[in-house]
């Protein structure tokens, strides 16, 4: 891998994460009431340290943070939001960056195993920014831009305040301005996270994980996008160039699927790049490459899927079996005809008295699809 190649990889991550941390200027903190609003930029504003930041890291396997100083994970998540969990502990060097004395104390003894500098005393666009109060550092934000004489800098960061250096703040803000030399003054340093240990990652993996490329097609309304920001579209599944954005609840139609690293990724043929299938809800999957005769899935939010179960789509009712798709022409305690209708209903098992339709007229998601994306 060349230093070029570092560079512009280095260079596109640092753009979308300075974008991405631009979009969520001004949220505030919520209260424990307003915990239902976490996504949202100021409703249920509060002072108990309530953040979406929290929430989603305990989804990810994390233990459950809600209501703790939540300066250091903003800056983690927002990694983990444009490179993945991965990608982002091989940059900090931790499985969760959670308080800023450690990621210090982690950088300076990585500089002793390998001889090269990661803490410095000056900003530079990328570092993490450690804000130092005389005994530990206690607060940290990123930097986003260096004046050309490296005198004024400015940065994203959360859980503080609109200006100055403020540890347990209540919001994100983007452009705070600080002063190069009175930082330093202070003792605060500055870490350069370990972007050749990301590059080398992708050096070791020469050969392309994607094992197979599978054809699939929507409903005629497609499917929607459910995202609280922007989504990228790649150039190649996770590690392609963001070629353009989606927003939420735009609608879409892709045509092909794989899976990297077991996640999956859709093709748009009309955009001519990839997204993540994880943040796509509400919409028929046509799945033509399955062994099995039902093809037809409905997808939720995450890549999930009602499995051996009913559900209600838009008003009509669907019989979906043990691996998602839904069942065609075929009666159980259901009847159900070639466009997945539920049009009848034994009144017990083995009884031959039938119930009229639960749901009436349904429609076959290839021809019409859906009108709406509504789950009962």
């Amino acid at each position: 891998m060349t230093q070029t190649k570092n560079k512009e990889t280095k260079l596109q991550i640092l753009k979308e994460i300075a974008a991405f941390g631009a979009s969520w200027n001004g949220y505030l903190e919520k209260s424990w009431a307003g915990l239902p609003y976490v996504y949202e930029k100021t409703k249920g504003a509060g002072s108990d340290n309530v953040v979406w930041m929290w929430k989603e890291a305990r989804e990810l396997g994390f233990p459950d943070l809600q209501g703790s100083y939540w300066c250091a994970i903003w800056q983690f998540m927002k990694y983990v939001r444009t490179i993945g969990l991965s990608d982002a502990q091989r940059l900090f060097h931790q499985s969760w960056f959670i308080n800023c004395q450690s990621l210090y104390e982690t950088f300076k003894a990585l500089e002793k195993q390998t001889g090269k500098a990661f803490v410095y005393t000056t900003p530079a666009p990328g570092r993490i920014y450690l804000h130092w109060n005389g005994t530990r550092h206690n607060h940290t934000e990123d930097v986003i831009a260096v004046s050309a004489d490296g005198k004024t800098f400015w940065t994203n960061g959360g859980n503080t305040s609109v200006s100055g250096a403020v540890p347990n703040g209540g919001g994100i803000y983007h452009q705070k301005e600080y002063i190069s030399a009175v930082c330093q003054s202070r003792g605060d340093h500055f870490i350069e996270l370990d972007w050749e240990s990301l590059i080398k990652e992708e050096e070791t993996d020469k050969t392309d994980p994607i094992s197979a490329v599978y054809e699939i097609k929507t409903g005629k309304s497609g499917l929607t996008v459910c995202t609280d920001t922007a989504l990228h579209i790649r150039s190649a599944p996770k590690t392609g160039g963001v070629i353009g954005t989606l927003k939420p609840g735009e609608t879409v139609f892709p045509s092909r699927k794989t899976f990297l690293l077991g996640d999956p990724w859709y093709y748009l043929p009309k955009q001519n790049g990839w997204i993540s299938a994880k943040y796509l809800d509400g919409g028929w999957v046509y799945e033509s490459s399955i062994s099995s005769s039902h093809k037809w899935w409905y997808i939720h939010k995450g890549y999930t899927c009602t499995v051996d179960n009913m559900e209600c789509i838009d008003g009509k009712y669907y019989l979906f079996d043990e691996e998602g798709y839904m069942l065609e022409n075929t009666s159980v305690c259901f009847e159900i005809n070639h466009n997945g209708e539920m049009i009848r209903h034994r009144l017990s098992p083995g009884s031959e008295s039938w119930q009229s339709p639960l749901s009436g007229t349904n429609i076959n998601p290839e021809s019409t699809a859906p009108n709406s994306q509504a789950v009962c």
